[in-house]
């Protein structure tokens, strides 16, 4: 096409663009090409057409296009990334989460942070404070657990070390191996008992729980020469003669030493001794709970009895653990203290609501029998309860838990055992004593000073050798 052809074919275009409003602003020449038209907005070339240059004007790519030309200039890259965190909001971000991690819930978390910053709001580290369920959780599992942990192996390094192993079921099923460490910390100088490992197993059988202790020990870097004791329960697949873990993880170290819980066997004692005494007695103190735990209205008319006798309000009785036989101590004792009332509500209920459980519970608690049996179950378990709280006690003295210990044994053997024979044995060496060959007649045994006056208040002296002999 000629030259001043090319000319007037751009020049009456400009001039239609110029004039026309709609297009006005946003059109002009390709320089390279003048038989074609550019879009200022969008950067393309079009056919200077004007029904296509106003289909373009109305597509979405070109009002959009138009909208981030009115917003002004882009921005640079670098507004759009965060600003690093400072140390002093790590800091508090990391000492916020130890915190949760110790002593709360992670739930409580999302209510904290925001707590934070309505404290102080001129302080800038709690207003910069940023943390909440999931990043609290990343920040306890993947910084300050790792660095505890590395921490615990730098103290113990090449030590001697005990464990101690407890294998338990999570909520959801899962099988869980704990194991506490115990070893002189040189930054302390002092000895140590300390949380060291959370392990998930497949299985809660010996093979499994001895492998899976093993395999820690050697990823953790220490050595299982070291392991001088291991504390674990009475189980047997924990310290039975064969095919147990003891026996399994003293396979590879002789030298070790297997350490029973004594809070574990002082439990298992007192329920098979419990055993031998009749079944109604745990009857009673089962059902006196489970009576009053689902029901408002059942205790509220306790209540009211319990107050027109006392002017006080009554105890509520303790649940009894499955696996911790002493807790139903606290039942046996708050029992004993609102027997009489507990007998009068009974008894009104069972003519009221013609309740088989409320006549059957009324005619145990009518039997004298049972409030002596009651009365030397309260004064036989309270020294046992004492004992086995000092050897839960985190600051406890050795040797004068072994002293306690065998207090309990010798007194218990003095209720059973002439006074002349016991003089002749130390107080600390009573487990070897033959005591079966001692034993005293049934009249003379002596079951302390609350059942006696228990059974002198009632002048029951038959029921009180029934109770002997039983």
């Amino acid at each position: 096409m000629p030259k001043e052809k090319e000319s007037l074919y751009t020049r009456k275009y400009r001039v239609a663009w110029e004039s026309d409003a709609e297009l006005k602003g946003w059109i002009g020449p390709v320089l390279a090409d003048e038989t074609k038209s550019l879009c200022k907005i969008c950067k393309c070339t079009l056919a200077p057409h004007k029904k296509d240059l106003l289909l373009h004007g109305k597509s979405k790519k070109h009002q959009e296009a138009e909208k981030r030309s009115l917003a002004g200039p882009s921005k640079k890259i670098t507004e759009f990334m965060k600003k690093g965190l400072t140390a002093s909001r790590k800091i508090a971000e990391l000492k916020i989460a130890a915190f949760i991690c110790e002593h709360c819930s992670l739930a409580t978390i999302d209510h904290l942070g925001s707590l934070l910053k309505n404290i102080d709001k001129s302080s800038e580290i709690l207003n910069d404070v940023k943390l909440h369920r999931t990043k609290c959780t990343s920040l306890i599992l993947n910084v300050l657990a790792p660095s505890i942990l590395n921490d615990l192996l730098l103290d113990v390094a090449d030590s001697k070390y005990s464990l101690i192993i407890d294998e338990s079921t999570a909520v959801d099923s899962t099988k869980m191996l704990c194991v506490m460490i115990k070893y002189f910390s040189k930054k302390q100088t002092k000895i140590v008992t300390t949380f060291y490992k959370l392990i998930e197993i497949e299985k809660g059988d010996a093979i499994t729980i001895s492998a899976a202790v093993t395999k820690q020990l050697e990823l953790d870097g220490l050595k299982l020469g070291n392991l001088i004791g291991i504390g674990v329960d009475g189980a047997n697949v924990m310290v039975g003669a064969h095919n147990s873990v003891a026996s399994f993880l003293k396979a590879k170290n002789n030298e070790l030493v297997i350490i029973k819980c004594v809070c574990h066997s002082l439990h298992l004692a007192a329920e098979y001794a419990f055993k031998l005494l009749p079944r109604h007695l745990d009857f009673i103190i089962k059902e006196c709970h489970n009576w009053f735990s689902c029901s408002t209205k059942r205790q509220i008319a306790y209540k009211q009895i319990f107050e027109t006798l006392t002017d006080q309000k009554p105890l509520k009785i303790d649940q009894l653990s499955g696996t911790r036989w002493l807790a139903r101590y606290n039942a046996i004792v708050k029992i004993l203290e609102q027997w009489d009332a507990l007998k009068i509500h009974f008894g009104i209920v069972k003519d009221n609501e013609r309740c088989y459980m409320a006549e059957q519970l009324f005619q145990m608690l009518s039997d004298q029998t049972n409030v002596l049996y009651f009365t030397f179950l309260s004064w036989t378990l309270k020294e046992i309860i004492r004992v086995n709280k000092l050897f839960q006690s985190e600051c406890a003295d050795p040797l004068k838990l072994m002293e306690d210990l065998n207090l309990l044994l010798f007194n218990n053997l003095s209720i059973l055992v002439p006074p002349m024979r016991l003089q002749k044995i130390s107080k600390n060496n009573v487990v070897d004593f033959k005591f079966e060959d001692y034993i005293m007649d049934i009249e003379l045994i002596n079951l302390g000073y609350s059942f006696n006056s228990k059974a002198s208040s009632l002048a029951i002296k038959q029921d009180e050798l029934d109770v002997k002999i039983f």
